[in-house]
């Protein structure tokens, strides 16, 4: 979703988009009727398969073409392209919530830091180990632990990759390098998981997740990017049908696994990674039939512009249902406000950054300051200083302090959660051994065993 590199531009494959279509509208419709969708959250693994899969083509084609990886150029093409609609996404936010939803600022300064560095996911997973936040409130940046995770694999792929290309020559010795990496990020899923408690971590944690992106280059070293511009020739009977299980196996996935489910983190969601990348290797293809299901037009439109849609998903559904007192959106009307809204502000993040036109809005206030008057730069400081003594506002405002109805809610459960702890302990005492004393009744014994009494 974040990677769109030159190769992919020069090598377009229509196909793409329409699945990046399936993962973001698998996201939304999970966040608003998760009850009808339960394994849309598995859109972000179509996400993390599919930067996986181009950033390694990427990588190769470097290396082939010029014997070398352009690290610093690399990283500043990507950050370019999420760093201007990240930072403008959670300005606007961040100041609409100190005017208008005051109340929703708890906790959110941390949030908004992270995200800014990149380092979400694991402010996410250190919270979620230090105490419960956000009991009442939703946090409306809490999506963007996916983006940190993708740029920390931006960040080190690259560098593994280069370092295993250098010692491993042969392309099958490269592809059982990247099984093994693969293998022991699974496997750290695996020891990880620990049931609810452990949810954040195995979920949002770089290492845990990691498998998915090098399932994407694993398909990226089995297909490259180019091969989908070839002819392709039938070689197996009744293969048209056969391209459509992957398909088939991935809504299947999508309608059965739960995000609270032991199956999810216990194969479930590999058994969906490498599905999807069944569905690239198999399906995708523009030259065979069931590619035309991804280059339906309306799927490629909204692929395309899936990153925007992401961005703003879940800051509309979290502002929107606290706005409305609404805990979910089981009401259809209520769901199709929301969407309408996610569409519409993506659709303008689309136009203004991913189509660069703010650029043209850049050009313009700069020409503010070649105004010989004084009216044009009081203007330009208008627009700069307003929004940021707002934002400053709101930064100021929120902190880590739970509010009152927080703090009493978590404090009821550290209570009950005392109580329990002290029936379990009372339980233990109770069903102690007691042993037999001769010429005692059974009751003068229990009696003896409680007090500070010997029998010689």
């Amino acid at each position: 979703m974040i990677d769109r590199s030159e190769m992919e531009k020069r090598f377009y494959v229509s196909s793409f988009d329409g699945l990046r279509a399936i993962g973001i509208l698998s996201i939304i419709i999970y966040h608003l009727y998760s009850y009808r969708l339960p394994g849309g959250f598995l859109g972000l693994d179509i996400f993390l398969i599919l930067a996986g899969y181009f950033m390694t083509n990427r990588l190769m084609t470097s290396l082939m073409n010029d014997g070398k990886i352009p690290l610093k150029q690399f990283l500043l093409k990507r950050l370019a392209r999420i760093a201007l609609p990240l930072i403008a996404m959670l300005v606007l936010v961040f100041i609409y919530i100190t005017l208008f939803q005051n109340e929703m600022l708890v906790n959110l300064r941390g949030s908004f830091t992270s995200s800014l560095v990149f380092l979400n996911n694991w402010w996410q997973i250190f919270q979620a180990q230090t105490f419960i936040p956000n009991l009442l409130t939703e946090n409306p940046f809490e999506h963007l632990w996916y983006i940190s995770l993708a740029f920390q694999f931006y960040l080190l792929w690259p560098i593994v990759f280069a370092f295993l290309s250098l010692f491993l020559k042969k392309h099958n010795s490269l592809f059982v390098a990247i099984v093994v990496l693969a293998t022991a990020s699974f496997g750290l899923m695996l020891f990880s998981y620990k049931g609810a408690d452990s949810l954040t971590y195995v979920t949002m944690s770089t290492g845990t997740r990691l498998f998915s992106m090098l399932i994407g280059s694993c398909t990226a070293l089995l297909y490259p990017l180019d091969r989908f511009q070839k002819e392709h020739k039938s070689r197996v009977p009744y293969e048209q049908y056969l391209r459509l299980i992957p398909i088939v196996l991935m809504f299947i996935l999508l309608f059965t696994l739960g995000r609270n489910e032991d199956i999810t983190y216990r194969g479930g969601m590999l058994i969906f990674d490498l599905t999807v990348a069944a569905v690239i290797l198999m399906s995708v293809h523009p030259k065979v039939g069931t590619g035309i299901l991804f280059r339906f037009k309306p799927l490629t439109v909204i692929g395309r512009r899936s990153l925007s849609y992401y961005l703003w998903f879940l800051p509309i559904i979290v502002l929107y249902q606290a706005k409305m007192g609404i805990a979910g959106s089981s009401n259809l009307i209520h769901g199709i406000i929301q969407l309408v809204l996610i569409l519409f502000f993506g659709e303008v993040w689309y136009q203004v950054f991913e189509k660069r036109r703010y650029l043209q809005i850049v050009r313009k206030l700069m020409g503010l300051l070649n105004e010989k008057t004084a009216y044009g730069k009081q203007i330009l400081f208008g627009i700069c200083a307003v929004p940021l003594i707002i934002l400053a506002v709101g930064l100021v405002q929120s902190t880590s302090k739970l509010s009152e109805q927080e703090a009493t809610l978590t404090e009821l459960i550290h209570t009950n959660q005392t109580i329990v702890d002290n029936t379990q302990q009372t339980d233990k005492k109770l069903l102690k051994t007691i042993n037999n004393v001769v010429g005692l009744t059974r009751e003068e014994t229990v009696f003896s065993s409680n007090s500070s009494i010997t029998f010689i």
